[in-house]
């Protein structure tokens, strides 16, 4: 068995669907679980109506049909023989998602997100089983909701083996398919409320699925050739790491390289199984295997690029310098608020805190701050993180740019603009 991912960066198209087929039409003596991510810029279209529910009541329904007539539109541009099984699948998802605001309206923001952002992987997996189904392929539509067990904490859960390997196996017990279908990014608490892993976290999903089917290898299909050690879209002199050991990738990922969600490594680590990174578009590309033969890569210069993050600039409305005790205090509202803490650091008289998206618990957070700082915050920002830097990086990455801020932390230069 392969445990295959798809990111919603490659199935941005009806065409890619076809060559998704392609690809699958090569492993046909393989048993295939296949997680897919949402659609290009779902997850960010039901962020943005999640926000119109709280903010601005008359571009609510705008945005949902926005949302549907992009999806009715995917499936309008493929060539299936019969449309009726999947437009019918699709209009019960969309009436299910609607709903979720009537019965989810009393509920902390994060229960309302992870029950209506998890609708984008839903709405794309049900997409691409039944294209399969209508051309052929033994398919079969796998509900992570139901089967993929995790605990309590919503946008950031963490996923339960034990369970889940529980949960898949009952319901596979009529057989495997040669093809099974399912959701990355999701699964569901004790209690039945769906949750969501983190962004990106449909690698970890697929991870995961690894360890628990003992899958000979997980593969995450992405848009570029492999790992490198830079965006090869930022910098056309980055270098593929064409293998790596696992801990490489660990650490790697633990600073932030998008090419992995940074819990991907830990499940296929500790049941050694293969994990490679290859090339949707060019089935000739070598990409990059991770396993535990390889040999550690040098120390070569590593690039982090991270868009669409959050930075706070705060300055005490007392004069008086922020100390430790300030930063840990940031923290426990961070935690409370359930936003990922990127960086933070103390310069002269204020203090830089660089956050994760969405924006409503951060505007949340602000108010609290306001208190007692003077709050500037500045959205849409670059985070770009660098280990084994030199001067001529460091000048290439700032190169016309406006900086907004550089600092040093646990050895990383971070540099914002």
């Amino acid at each position: 068995m392969k445990i295959f991912k798809f990111g919603g960066g490659i199935l941005k198209e009806p065409s890619s669907l076809k060559t998704l087929a392609r690809v699958l039409s090569e492993f046909k003596h393989d048993e295939l679980f296949i997680v897919v991510s949402a659609f290009d810029k779902t997850t960010n279209r039901l962020e943005n109506l999640i926000s119109d529910y709280y903010h601005n009541r008359q571009t609510f329904n705008d945005s949902f049909n926005s949302i549907k007539s992009f999806h009715f539109s995917f499936i309008n541009q493929l060539d299936f023989h019969n449309f009726h099984p999947v437009i019918n699948s699709l209009w019960q998802h969309f009436n299910d998602l609607k709903n979720k605001f009537e019965e989810y309206a009393g509920y902390p923001y994060e229960v309302l997100y992870d029950q209506v952002v998890s609708f984008g992987e839903v709405f794309s997996s049900s997409i691409i089983h039944h294209y399969l189904l209508d051309k052929g392929f033994d398919s079969y539509f796998l509900d992570a909701r139901k089967t993929v067990s995790t605990d309590q904490h919503h946008r950031n859960a963490c996923i339960d083996e034990d369970k889940t390997r529980k949960l898949i196996l009952e319901e596979m017990n009529n057989g495997f398919h040669q093809i099974t279908v399912t959701q990355g990014f999701i699964g569901f608490q004790q209690n039945g409320l769906t949750t969501t892993l983190g962004r990106e976290g449909s690698d970890y999903t697929a991870a995961v699925l690894g360890a628990v089917m003992k899958a000979d290898k997980v593969i995450i299909w992405k848009d570029v050739q492999g790992v490198f050690n830079a965006d090869p879209k930022y910098y056309p002199w980055a270098v593929q790491i064409k293998e790596m050991n696992y801990d490489n990738a660990a650490e790697l990922t633990g600073l932030g390289a998008k090419v992995l969600h940074h819990r991907t490594v830990q499940p296929v680590k500790k049941s050694r199984i293969p994990l490679e990174v290859r090339m949707f578009q060019e089935k000739s590309c070598c990409g990059t295997l991770i396993t535990s033969q390889a040999e550690k890569f040098p120390d070569i210069p590593v690039i982090i690029h991270r868009k669409n993050k959050i930075l706070f600039i705060l300055t005490s409305l007392n004069g008086i310098s922020p100390g430790q005790s300030t930063l840990e205090k940031i923290d426990l509202l961070c935690k409370k608020f359930n936003l990922e803490v990127n960086y933070k650091s103390i310069f002269q008289k204020s203090m830089f805190i660089c956050l994760s998206q969405p924006v409503e618990p951060a505007m949340s957070l602000k108010e609290i701050l306001e208190h007692e700082y003077k709050v500037e915050i500045v959205f849409g920002v670059m985070m770009v993180k660098v280990k084994n830097g030199n001067s001529e990086v460091f000048e290439r990455i700032k190169n016309e740019r406006k900086i907004i801020h550089e600092g040093i932390s646990g050895g990383i230069n971070y540099i914002f603009y």
